[in-house]
């Protein structure tokens, strides 16, 4: 059952989060989609939100467990012998240190991954809704190349927090295990063990035992966490893109004529597509004619 309403949370996320940033690119500007490929902004309502998904459900639950497992043992090891467990802290801060540096590294990572993920989404869609003019012009090897450069990039990234991971949970297993052992060599020492019965001396040691295992459990959910983090900053920026004002009015069906004056049009990228544009539409039915779509679609779009 607690796996059943773990999932229920999640999903219900999911749901609640795609639909909030959809209904979000439903509002926004059409600068916003000049400045952004289809492709990026699919991924951020596709693959981030099932990040920040897995940050706030499982790591949360592996957070609670384990982190209330930690402070508990470490409540009865205080309890046992404070001096002892002393020894314990004393690899705080360089655990401290380690995870602070991975964590960083995996939120660098993260939002490289992201921005990968967004180029192979967007390739994919330009290559299936252009795919006829893929086959005409025998792009095929054209667009696998630059599918495989995008997707090596993506794998290299991964690759990247494996080692990262790989590093960072043993130097940290390697810092308590010196720690643990330097407690139980201190321990055996006659001087500490005279006031300590067979059985605190063994509870005690079996409770510094059991730590290794939640330690491990936190440092490893700290990976999930800054990939969720990475995600969540992603999709918060969506949200807070700001909303397209609507200014105008409903009337009925156009009479007369329209008309444009001396109208400019420039792309994000400083690419100018109209320049002193005038337009004047008197009949009902007129058509566009331009050198390429480009001229041929700009009036059109900016009329609408």
């Amino acid at each position: 059952m607690g796996n059943y309403y773990s999932a229920l949370v999640s999903r219900n996320l999911v749901y609640e989060l795609r639909v909030e940033v959809f209904n979000k690119l439903l509002r926004l500007p059409s600068s916003f989609y000049l400045a952004n490929p289809a492709g990026t902004i699919s991924s951020k309502l596709i693959f981030d939100v099932e990040q920040v998904t897995a940050a706030s459900t499982d790591s949360m639950k592996t957070l609670l467990r384990d982190g209330l497992t930690v402070v508990a043992l470490i409540g009865f090891l205080l309890y046992s012998n404070w001096r002892l467990t002393l020894i314990l802290f004393v690899v705080l801060p360089p655990i401290l240190w380690l995870i602070r540096i991975a964590s960083k590294r995996y939120l660098k990572l993260s939002k490289g991954i992201q921005k990968t993920m967004g180029s192979v989404s967007h390739i994919t869609n330009e290559v299936i809704s252009g795919y006829q003019v893929v086959k005409n012009y025998g792009g095929q090897a054209y667009e696998a190349e630059r599918f495989d450069k995008t997707s090596k990039k993506n794998l290299r990234q991964g690759m990247k927090v494996v080692v990262t991971n790989s590093i960072n949970t043993p130097a940290v297993q390697l810092l308590m295990a010196i720690a643990m052992s330097v407690v139980v060599w201190l321990a055996l020492r006659p001087s500490v063990i005279s006031g300590i019965s067979a059985g605190e001396f063994i509870s005690y040691i079996a409770a510094a035992g059991l730590l290794s295992k939640p330690v491990r459990s936190l440092t490893d959910v700290n990976q999930k966490l800054q990939k969720g983090i990475a995600a969540g900053e992603s999709i918060f920026a969506l949200l807070d893109e700001p909303e397209e004002e609507d200014t105008g009015t409903i009337s009925k069906a156009l009479s007369g004529q329209m008309s444009l004056d001396n109208i400019s049009l420039v792309y994000p990228d400083s690419t100018v597509a109209l320049r002193d544009f005038t337009l004047n539409i008197k009949s009902r039915r007129d058509g566009c004619i331009g050198r390429d779509e480009a001229e041929q679609a700009s009036p059109p779009w900016l009329i609408s």
